[in-house]
């Protein structure tokens, strides 16, 4: 493919000389090496890593959203409570959610679908 490539348009030959010069003049400096050590310390390493962030950061939200559930069941739980503070409703309450009923009555429960 290179060879055929290259026929076409010499021009266009990649001079690798150049390349391993160029590497080891900008790529394998100390400076390039100090700063990519630099940069692999700080995304995987230690307990302040850019990786333990964005995993930390994921379970606060997960914890937000489970707050805001208990929040929802709290404001569900008050409602309930209020409405049983009424007999006529605490009655409905008991006969709907523990089948209880007098005891001259017949009780059917019909599953929903």
């Amino acid at each position: 493919m290179c060879k055929l490539f290259c026929n076409f348009a010499p021009e266009m030959q990649i001079n690798w000389s150049k390349i391993g010069d160029w590497c080891k003049k900008y790529l394998l400096n100390k400076y390039s090496i100090t700063l990519l050590v630099f940069f692999v310390v700080i995304m995987f390493v230690g307990d302040q890593s850019l990786l333990e962030r964005m995993r930390r950061a994921h379970q606060i939200h997960l914890l937000e959203r489970r707050l805001e559930q208990y929040h929802q069941g709290t404001k569900e739980a008050e409602r309930e409570l209020i409405m049983l503070q009424n007999p006529d409703s605490l009655e409905k309450y008991a006969r709907e959610k523990y089948y209880m009923h007098t005891p001259d009555e017949d009780v059917y429960v019909v599953p929903e679908k």
